[in-house]
């Protein structure tokens, strides 16, 4: 009995470990990937403040409270004469596989490794969607821009609104300068976004995070959403939402888009 008791404890204390383990390797990889968003940030602030002048008003990790109670954060809006600019910073290495209208991404490394995320283009839609309704102004007057910096490569044709590199970056903001708006109309532009602003404290950002890992309903057919890992093929490991009344609906999306 005393065996069999101290047998059990030692099993425990190896499934302790491998948990604290496991747990501790997740955590380093989402601080990793959070570090590396960060990182991609200050680099297109970097590009703002090299290449902007006194012409555009530049608001970085803008996380705003929508009409609907929900909340949003863009990485960079950018107001201006010539439009509101609405970016995305994506810092990505190995191959990107990308078609505009795809609903997920591939990105692929030498050893084999692949990894989908969500369309960006999707996602800096609703963000532009988002910006047009606060300001009350047509989407026409908003331009959305999806950067990538990072030393990743297309090997697809690069998608129209996505920029690879500093260079091709800056050069939108030279393109761009058809004037949308009046001079007197920035400040009232500005003071709207300002309005509309949260403060990026603890509070906020976890709330923003749980929204995002609210389970979502099924878009198709209503049901509930499932939290499914790939057990096979070349994604096996990664995490998806998968609908509940499968096989009867198929529908699968990316978690926290």
């Amino acid at each position: 009995m005393e065996i069999l008791f101290i047998v059990l404890l030692i099993v425990i204390i190896c499934l302790a470990l491998l948990f604290s383990a496991t747990s501790g390797t997740e955590e380093k990889k989402k601080i990793h990937a959070q570090e590396k968003g960060r990182l991609g940030e200050r680099r297109v602030q970097g590009i703002h403040d090299w290449n902007l002048g006194a012409d555009y008003h530049d608001f970085d990790d803008v996380l705003l409270k929508l009409p609907n109670g929900e909340s949003t954060q863009i990485d960079h809006i950018v107001i201006s004469i010539y439009g509101v600019f609405v970016v995305e910073t994506k810092n990505k290495s190995g191959w990107i596989f990308a078609q505009e209208r795809e609903r997920q991404w591939t990105q692929t490394f030498p050893n084999g490794k692949k990894y989908r995320f969500q369309n960006p283009l999707h996602q800096n839609y609703k963000h532009c969607q988002a910006i047009a309704d606060l300001l009350a102004i047509p989407r026409e007057k908003i331009h959305s821009a999806v950067v990538f910096i990072g030393d990743a490569e297309f090997k697809t044709d690069i998608p129209n609104q996505v920029y690879c590199g500093k260079s091709a970056y800056a050069a939108l903001y030279e393109q761009k300068k058809e004037i949308l708006f009046e001079e007197k109309e920035i400040p009232s532009l500005i003071a709207r976004l300002q309005h509309a602003r949260l403060e990026n404290n603890a509070d906020n950002l976890q709330q923003h995070i749980e929204q995002l890992h609210r389970t979502p309903r099924c878009p198709k057919c209503g049901a509930k959403m499932l939290e499914i890992t790939a057990k096979k093929g070349e994604f096996t490991g990664q995490y998806f939402y998968g609908c509940s009344r499968f096989p009867h609906c198929r529908h699968t999306q990316p978690i926290s888009q």
